[in-house]
């Protein structure tokens, strides 16, 4: 671990990534540490033999300052599209153009309640009871307590919104005139005469893509440590007394805050997980123009979102124990409506991980006061308790800046 570069950048994701091509731009010398054997973090694909899959749904954002750091010759910039596949409320409704539940009942579900929030299951509850109650069951699927979630799991879950399909009209008017109604209830862009947002992904599958960034970080000559960590306990040794070239280090720590939190502060977070299953597909004689995905409000079925691209396809779904050849029928079933019949894919393929993008209220509360107010002046946290890459991403960014122009 080298002490004579401005900053030490712990976790080499794509936040890790893009915080190091950050600071070269910026004329700010920095070292890589990445506890894994390889770049990528949660990105990293599902390989089979020579093949490769994307584990889910995740893209990039071309109108983000910090994805012009990023090497562009492999990204492809397409149109973001989507939709959604809904029973909880009994019938089935599938919608192209809105990618939360969509609540189709002509009946109307009645007012929204005054909760204080701060469970996943009080923000739930804000809706009317026909609305929030199958919601929550929803919810309980995955193996988690909506009542020890902090709220904005609402937003992991891809339920902050929903969109009450006969009530359009009048939910548009609502929106304006009522901020939480505004917070709760969606429509699609189109509805505001916004076209589709623009999002890009690597052809060549996010693995093979950070082994290019790796070579353009050699090119700038930015050390990249593998295998390695940095020690949090050596953040205790950092203080604002030190000062010109033999002064210590920031750093900024992307990865996992368990091992952070538990050395400086002595504090263990609940860090609440649950397990999800991959199937992943190949068609070897269909190619599907862009990528594009749909989630799933299902009671009928265990899946929870079905990502296509290019041929092939991954289906997340819940950890329950369904043979994937089942999987697979129930994932042509739902993209019938959007993609017309499909043949039975070549290739199926199933992985299982742990997901652990929520936070206990504790968990939130805790981590929102470390961000905001970190006891050490050079450490430069990620907010972990954010949901969405580019704000995270900004985050760091603004911190960085923050901290050397100060």
């Amino acid at each position: 671990m080298r002490r004579n570069v401005d900053v030490l950048i712990s976790g080499a994701g794509i936040t890790g990534i893009v915080s190091a091509l950050h600071c070269y731009k910026s004329g700010i010398s920095c070292e890589i540490h990445e506890s894994r054997s390889a770049t990528g973090g949660i990105l990293r694909d599902w390989l089979v033999g020579n093949d490769w899959y994307f584990r889910n749904c995740q893209y990039l954002t071309p109108v983000s300052d910090w994805f012009k750091l990023l090497p562009q010759s492999s990204l492809l910039t397409f149109s973001h599209t989507y939709g959604s596949y809904t029973d909880l409320w009994g019938e089935v409704c599938s919608f192209r153009g809105f990618c939360g539940p969509v609540y189709s009942l002509k009946s109307s579900p009645g007012e929204l309640r005054k909760i204080q929030v701060e469970s996943l299951s009080d923000r739930l509850n804000i809706y009317p009871e026909p609305i929030a109650r199958p919601l929550i069951e929803w919810v309980k699927r995955f193996g988690i307590c909506p009542e020890k979630i902090h709220g904005s799991g609402a937003v992991g879950f891809q339920i902050a919104r929903v969109f009450p399909l006969h009530f359009a009209t009048n939910i548009h008017s609502l929106k304006s005139k009522d901020t939480t109604a505004d917070e709760l209830y969606g429509l699609p862009r189109e509805f505001f005469g916004l076209g589709p947002a623009l999002a890009a992904l690597p052809q060549v599958g996010f693995t093979k893509y950070f082994s290019e960034i790796e070579k353009k970080l050699a090119e700038k000559k930015t050390p990249l440590k593998l295998k390695s960590t940095i020690r949090a306990d050596f953040l205790s040794q950092l203080s604002d007394s030190e000062s010109g070239k033999h002064a210590a280090p920031a750093v900024v720590w992307t990865g996992n805050p368990i091992p952070l939190i538990r050395q400086v502060a002595n504090h263990t977070l609940d860090a609440p997980s649950f397990k999800m299953r991959n199937v992943v597909m190949r068609w070897d004689n269909h190619q599907f123009h862009n990528p594009f995905y749909i989630q799933v409000f299902s009671n009928r079925h265990p899946i929870t979102r079905i990502f296509v691209y290019w041929n092939k396809a991954t289906i997340e779904c819940f950890d329950d124990d369904i043979q994937a050849s089942e999987v697979v029928f129930s994932g042509l079933e739902i993209l019938l409506p959007f993609l017309g019949k499909i043949e039975t894919p070549e290739e199926v393929h199933e992985f299982s991980e742990k997901r652990h993008f929520l936070c206990s209220i504790q968990d939130y509360l805790y981590l929102e006061r470390f961000v905001d107010s970190s006891i050490y002046s050079r450490l430069i946290p990620s907010p972990w308790h954010f949901y969405g890459r580019d704000s995270k991403i900004q985050k760091v960014l603004h911190l960085l800046d923050k901290h050397f122009l100060k």
